[in-house]
């Protein structure tokens, strides 16, 4: 067995034009991505989540939607955080917005296990947009 010592990055940072160049440090590589079998395609390319059980719950929405229970939905919305203060700190991905026949949006989260740099986004999105509803979904919604 042969054990691998971590690298440490190197960041270099040109003072002239401001680049930031970073050495030491691997691709990310994205195995688990799976492909949604038709519910959220953009202008004919099929889009990936992060999860199979989540581009199941994707092709759920989109059944959903078929059978007229929901009247649209949207992926992968992006939500632009700030703080107390003011100042932008982030933002947050939200994998689902439902719209409903009744004129309410629902953000829906798929998760599989909670981290908690996903609860702090929680945490601001709740603060910065509390007229919004946000649900998460789990492995039992699926059925």
């Amino acid at each position: 067995m042969t054990w691998f010592r971590s690298r440490k990055k190197s960041v270099i940072i040109d003072h002239v034009t401001g680049e930031r160049h970073e050495f030491g440090k691997k691709p990310r590589i994205q195995k688990n991505r799976k492909e949604c079998l038709g519910g959220c395609r953009a202008s004919g390319i099929p889009r990936t989540h992060d999860s199979g059980e989540e581009a199941q719950y994707c092709n759920k929405l989109r059944i959903l939607r078929k059978v007229g229970e929901i009247a649209d939905y949207e992926t992968q919305k992006i939500f632009y955080l700030k703080d107390s203060k003011g100042n932008s700190c982030g933002y947050h991905k939200v994998d689902f917005v439902v719209r409903y026949k009744d004129g309410r949006e629902v953000l829906q989260e798929y998760k599989g296990f909670r981290t908690r740099e996903w609860e702090l986004k929680v945490a601001l999105l709740s603060w910065n947009y509390p007229e919004i509803v946000y649900e998460v979904k789990t492995y039992r919604d699926l059925i």
